[in-house]
């Protein structure tokens, strides 16, 4: 495919089938009081829409919280210290709170994003679990969870047997493709690897529904987290959310989407689709990620 796509850099509006304009997403997000930026994390080009919108966020919010899945909450103190000592140097702050041993790809990537929460002065909030409990928790089940934590989370209620098929579908399709094991063969690493999914997904809903730094929070998570059906929003409903406060964004690569002449056939397929999320952005990329 040669040229610009059809759909770059346009905004679709999920629920009501139609192609919206930049401001009039920024106008639709007022109201929400959780505002999900889903990215593919190795595509720069997401991680700079993410500060562009947290930047015109910030002009109708004063001060709305951004909460990151790249950052486990075991570092909130680092991230408090840092921002005490040089509240606008994001050039700084990746090595601050040893960014490499919590995420890749690289700070850099990301440091967009900082740059424009910090020249704002918004409170930066770390919102995952620590990697060795996702990994404790992919071997040992709920097991590798404390009795509170459990409860917290509320992560031993089941999801709906569908919403289960489909996250260990994905995780199948993701992980293993060039795989020489049966799937049957590896049914508990997949259970174990959806427990984790789910984990996340329910301690950042818990931490973006308990941040006292703001009335309005936004996370900068994977288009996983992002989806409303069994991402992040699912648990904040969950935990008692009103799903009408929550907004969440998908970033759609445009490279491996079909060929269509005009928009408005555009529009009909991307009826059928039946995105997972509040709204679709669709940026240049080169991966398939709904």
């Amino acid at each position: 495919m040669t040229g610009e796509h059809l759909l770059q850099g346009r905004v679709w509006d999920v629920k009501n089938y139609d192609f919206i304009a930049p401001e009039t997403l920024v106008a639709k997000l007022k109201p929400a009081r959780f505002i999900l930026l889903g990215e593919i994390h190795t595509n720069f080009e997401h991680h700079l829409k993410q500060a562009e919108i947290i930047n015109n966020i910030s002009d109708f919010e004063r001060h709305p919280a951004i909460c990151f899945e790249m950052l486990e909450v075991t570092c909130q103190e680092k991230i408090d210290e840092y921002l005490n000592r040089s509240p606008h140097d994001a050039e700084g702050f990746g090595n601050a709170i040893d960014w490499d041993s919590q995420w890749n790809p690289a700070y850099e990537m990301y440091k967009p994003i900082f740059e424009t929460a910090f020249s704002k002065n918004l409170p930066v909030v770390a919102a995952n679990i620590p990697r060795t409990l996702a990994k404790q928790a992919v071997i040992e089940g709920l097991k590798a969870l404390s009795p509170e934590f459990i409860k917290q989370t509320g992560i031993s209620q089941p999801f709906p047997p569908e919403l289960q098929k489909e996250l260990i579908d994905e995780i199948w399709e993701s992980h293993f493709g060039q795989t020489k094991h049966s799937r049957g063969q590896l049914l508990g690493l997949l259970e174990g690897m959806a427990l984790a999914q789910k984990l996340r997904d329910a301690i950042m809903a818990y931490t973006l529904l308990h941040n006292q730094r703001s009335e309005k929070q936004v996370l900068i998570a994977g288009n996983g987290h992002a989806r409303f059906d069994r991402g992040v929003p699912y648990h904040l409903v969950k935990f008692g959310a009103k799903a009408g406060l929550i907004c969440s964004l998908g970033m759609i690569e445009t490279e491996w989407m079909p060929e269509y002449p005009a928009l408005p056939e555009y529009q009909e397929w991307l009826k059928v689709q039946k995105l997972p999320y509040t709204f679709a952005i669709f940026i240049p990329g080169h991966t398939q990620s709904l």
